[in-house]
């Protein structure tokens, strides 16, 4: 969780990013085994999302995104298979359980 006030801005760097987005960076958000996972629990944390989707596959990554100046959920998240048979997989498992888009990175 972020604490704290944001990073001063560098008045001499333009508005738009060339860079990746925030929270974005590495290989988790150029996988294609990406799964975007909404309307969580207030409750839900990485730990408890990886645990939930470990169930239907092998979890490289669950990642439950924070509003970065209340620290509180936003009620979504995302988590990474290993692979693409494991994402449908679990879309089958829990389709209707959970919300779930596969996130087509590049596409």
């Amino acid at each position: 969780m972020n604490a704290g006030p944001p990073p001063a801005r560098n008045e001499s760097t333009s508005r738009f990013r060339s860079s990746p987005p925030r929270g974005g960076g590495g290989d988790f958000s150029d996988s294609e085994n990406k799964v975007h996972v909404s309307n969580l629990a207030w409750g839900v944390d990485n730990g408890t999302l990886e645990s939930f989707f470990g169930e239907y596959g092998k979890v490289l990554e669950a990642r439950v995104i924070y509003d970065r100046d209340s620290g509180r959920s936003r009620g979504f998240g995302f988590v990474t298979y290993s692979s693409a048979d494991e994402v449908s997989s679990a879309i089958q498992s829990l389709d209707g359980v959970v919300s779930i888009l596969i996130l087509k990175m590049g596409v």
